[in-house]
């Protein structure tokens, strides 16, 4: 600190050192074996561990020390000169790495010496005459720190933390004065490296020194930008293809020709003496002389090629086509109109690398798997795929994507694991090592030598909950249902260029994920209940972190309880059973009053009934007895009287009920017809036939009689014997009786209630029957003719509902008779 105030803690003891006095401020410090060199602006300063005093240090060095690191027996000194010393001589790097540069310190680690400054960090090996290697070019390095895994960390002062991924990446710019450095295509030989720019311009380098070994300039008397997209290798020969066509370079003569004149071409392949060329309108083909032997034209660009299952594909802008003397779509299992850059055969399947969406796996003619932005690749942006061991190496616009497909994992290669760019342009896999031209230089990068980042921390710290703030981070934790929560999300992710995006969601309640840039998430007031809270981020580089999960306890008050919402329901349950019992107890009471007043109403009818029937029986019975004893017809009117007497305490009887047996019925009728006859001096013959199981059934009393009489009375024809044929009849579902006449039939062929008291009588008892029973009763009377339509008598046909008891019966009253 300033002023120079050093504490020493061990175990619980604090041991203070004030060195205010000097006016210095301590901005480093080494460890050594005997004690600890602390440097500050002025001096340098030693603590010794036995003396336990602080003293000036006399070095052999004339010029003030900013760094100092010991390795072995051989201290090395940065002096205020910015120059590495070794012993007072000076050996490396005097006005060789300083020039221009601020440095800050050094640092060591494994007997290489690390010099931070703020263009860089620089490994400098003092034991070698090499080159030193530059890491993180024009960043600001402010601090450098070896874990005990033997990680090296890296801090800057504007741009995160970097772990340098493998000392082996290196970075190489070929063409440090052109104004851009964008690599298109690369090849690799067995001794030098190939690439090529944005600018016509070819760089070769040394495999074994990464040194640049020559440059050839495309001089096409282009007025544009000549891209280099591919280079092929062809003995003495190298074939480039550009915008304006393809070249071939001889490396003995040093010279260039153009192939195929000025044409757009965007690939080519060399395919034993055959050059194909792809173009933004077409498909050529060139022999070894440059003769074009065959083309195809469909106005499309073409960007890729490759053999599959014996079919020559190609693929362009917008489809797949096969080779068949022209070229005709390749047919899929999904319409396929996506950019294909480039394609490959891996493990019986065809891969293809697209603009805009990802990585296609094709199997036959069907898609199997694409790789996108959603399912884990870097981008959907596509440029090249190459096939390394159980892998797939893709080159996009956001970093390299190494993909197994067996195990659907994915490892990435970013800028900050050292990528030169990321966006890599084109890749070349030899011997273990991957080549990546991208637009900021070439990427030299050891597959072996990667450590890849999985995933970076994650947590969820403050939370607050009300008026209260949670530090500690805790996998459950309780709130009322009123308490609203908000939530901090933390994400550790080191050398990131970019916003971190946050997803999250409650698990109970949402499928998908929420995203987000912000780290204050608010959940909001919550029902009662038990949630998940489950949160990750991502950073730039599409890499996911840890997910965190937070148990969330919605404590409710009393009335929010399910005891409480039981006791409700319990409660209103007990009010409705107590409602609808009242309400039910009160139509019973209606329903009995209803009742009462039905009854009483039924038999006041009743009774009227009963006053009609008894006085016209009476009447016409009188009539009889008159008659008789007027013709002085003695023993014939006793006979009636006796017939009479028997007769009419059964009237009286059936007329005080509703409802009467068969049995009893037929036999009251027989009565009335045997009394009939006598008076008619036996010119009258009757039957009454019955169905077998009827007699238990009942019929309602005195309906047959009145029809019977008013037969007898005005439907015998003079001179001749009178006929009446009663017949009961069980059916199915209802009774049915007829009673047929011989007489003289209804006059019109119809009947008329109003002239007929005993017509009347019978409605009437229709009416009260069925009023009570709420059964159905159906009454006709016609007149029935011969085959020469002439009346022979009249037909009454009732039909009756089936009444198997007598509840329906009403409060019967005793006749006069009785009581005597």
């Amino acid at each position: 600190s300033y002023p120079f105030i050093l504490n020493r803690i061990r175990n619980d003891s604090v041991e203070i050192f004030d060195f205010s006095q000097t006016d210095n401020s301590c901005f480093n410090y080494t460890l050594q074996e005997e004690g600890i060199y602390f440097f500050t602006r002025m001096d340098t300063y030693f603590y010794g561990y036995r003396t336990k005093v602080f003293t000036k240090s006399i070095t052999k060095c004339q010029k003030k020390i900013v760094g100092f690191q010991q390795i072995g027996n051989k201290c090395y000194f940065l002096d205020s000169n910015y120059t590495i010393q070794r012993d007072n001589i000076s050996t490396l790097g005097k006005g060789t790495y300083c020039t221009n540069i601020d440095y800050w310190t050094l640092f060591q680690s494994n007997n290489i010496l690390w010099q931070l400054s703020n263009h860089g960090i620089l490994s400098i090996n003092p034991n070698s005459k090499s080159q030193p290697k530059l890491f993180l070019k024009d960043y600001s390095v402010s601090n450098f720190i070896q874990d005990q895994e033997m990680n090296i960390w890296i801090s800057t002062l504007n741009n995160g933390l970097f772990k340098l991924n493998s000392k082996k990446v290196r970075n190489f710019r070929p063409h440090i004065e052109e104004y851009s450095n964008a690599i298109h295509s690369v090849l690799v030989n067995q001794d030098q490296i190939v690439v090529g720019n944005d600018n016509g311009l070819v760089s070769l380098i040394s495999k074994k020194d990464y040194n640049l070994v020559k440059k050839i300039n495309l001089n096409l008397n282009s007025k544009l930008s000549i891209r280099i997209l591919k280079l092929i290798h062809d003995n003495d020969d190298l074939i480039l293809s550009t915008d304006v066509g393809v070249c071939r370079y001889n490396f003995k003569s040093d010279t260039l020709k153009l192939i195929t004149g000025n044409l757009a071409t965007k690939n080519m392949f060399h395919i034993e003496d055959t050059l194909i060329v792809l173009t933004n309108t077409s498909v050529e083909y060139y022999s070894k002389d440059a003769l074009k032997i065959k083309s195809f034209i469909l106005n499309d660009r073409f960007y890729s090629h490759t053999i599959y299952n014996n079919y020559k594909l190609f693929g362009s802008e917008n489809a797949l086509y096969y080779e068949n003397n022209s070229l005709i779509p390749y047919e899929l299992d999904q319409p396929f109109h996506y950019r294909l850059m480039d394609m490959k055969v891996m493990d019986s399947m065809l891969v293809i690398a697209t603009t805009e969406k990802g990585v296609f796996f094709i199997n036959q003619h069907k898609i199997v798997r694409n790789l996108n932005l959603s399912n884990g690749l870097n981008s959907n942006n596509c440029a090249k795929v190459v096939p390394y061991k159980n892998d797939l190496v893709i080159a996009t616009n956001n970093g390299i994507c190494i993909y197994n497909y067996k195990l659907n994992t994915f490892d990435k290669i970013m800028e900050s694991d050292g990528l030169a760019s990321n966006n890599v342009l084109d890749i070349v896999i030899d011997k273990d090592t991957i080549y990546a031209g991208t637009d900021n230089g070439l990427s030299i990068i050891p597959i072996e030598g990667l450590k890849f980042r999985k995933t970076f921390s994650f947590f969820v710290s403050p939370i607050f909950i009300n008026k209260d703030t949670l530090w500690d981070i805790k996998r459950t934790i309780s709130a009322k249902s009123d308490f609203p929560i908000s939530l901090t999300l933390n994400a550790i992710s080191l050398g990131v260029k970019g916003n971190v995006q946050y997803y999250y969601r409650i698990c109970e309640i949402d499928s998908s994920y929420f995203l987000t840039t912000d780290q204050n998430i608010k959940l909001g007031m919550l029902k009662p209940g038990i949630y998940t809270f489950e949160a990750y981020a991502t950073d730039v580089n599409s890499i996911e972190s840890k997910h965190a999960l937070l148990r969330i306890i919605i404590v409710p008050y009393w009335w929010q309880t399910s005891f409480f919402k039981w006791c409700c329901a319990i409660l209103i349950l007990l009010t409705i059973a107590g409602l609808i019992k009242l309400l039910s107890v009160m139509i019973r009471r209606r329903e009995e009053k209803r009742n009462e007043e039905a009854n009483r109403t039924k038999k006041l009818e009743l009774d009227a009934w009963k006053s009609n029937i008894n006085p016209h029986f009476l009447f016409n019975s009188f009539n009889t007895m008159q008659s008789l004893f007027s013709s002085s017809k003695f023993e014939k009117a006793n006979e009636f009287v006796a017939s009479f007497s028997s007769l009419l305490r059964k009237t009286i009887d059936n007329s005080s009920k509703l409802l009467n047996t068969f049995d009893e019925e037929r036999a009251y009728l027989l009565s009335y017809l045997a009394l009939e006859k006598t008076k008619k001096n036996d010119r009258l013959d009757y039957s009454i036939t019955m169905s077998d199981g009827i007699e238990d059934f009942y019929i309602p009393s005195l309906l047959i009689q009145p029809i019977i009489e008013n037969s007898i009375k005005h439907g015998i024809k003079p001179l001749k014997t009178a006929e009446i044929l009663v017949e009961f009849k069980l059916m199915n579902s209802y009774i049915k009786c007829t009673i047929l006449d011989n007489g003289i039939g209804l006059p019109n062929g119809d009947f008329d209630y109003t002239n007929s008291k005993g017509l009347r009588l019978v409605r009437d008892k229709i009416r009260i029957v069925e009023n009570i029973t709420k059964q159905k009763i159906e009454f006709t009377l016609e007149n029935v003719y011969d085959a020469d339509r002439q009346c022979t008598g009249v037909l009454a046909t009732f039909i009756l509902p089936i009444l198997n008891s007598n509840n329906y019966e009403v409060d019967e009253q005793k006749s006069p008779i009785d009581e005597e």
